[in-house]
């Protein structure tokens, strides 16, 4: 019998993606509990571009963590 695969989410990806870019405990906690609400809603994009949104969301509303688009583009391409 074989095994069902198991498709990725927005949140396999997260803490990696958070971690490489340096982000403090406060930001990786919102960004994984906006990647956690994002599930209620029918998105239709890759679980890296749910990340990548959620990221930049949480980055731009921060008063401590700022990191450009292009560094986050190219930490999640890395």
């Amino acid at each position: 019998m074989e095994k069902p695969l198991q498709v990725a989410n927005a949140r396999d990806y997260m803490r990696r993606f958070c971690s490489s870019l340096g982000l403090n405990n406060q930001a990786i906690k919102a960004a994984q509990q906006a990647v956690h609400k994002s599930q209620e809603f029918d998105i239709r994009r890759s679980p890296v571009s749910i990340a990548a949104a959620v990221i930049c969301i949480i980055t731009q509303l921060s008063d401590v963590v700022t990191r450009s688009l292009s560094k986050i583009s190219q930490t999640l391409q890395e």
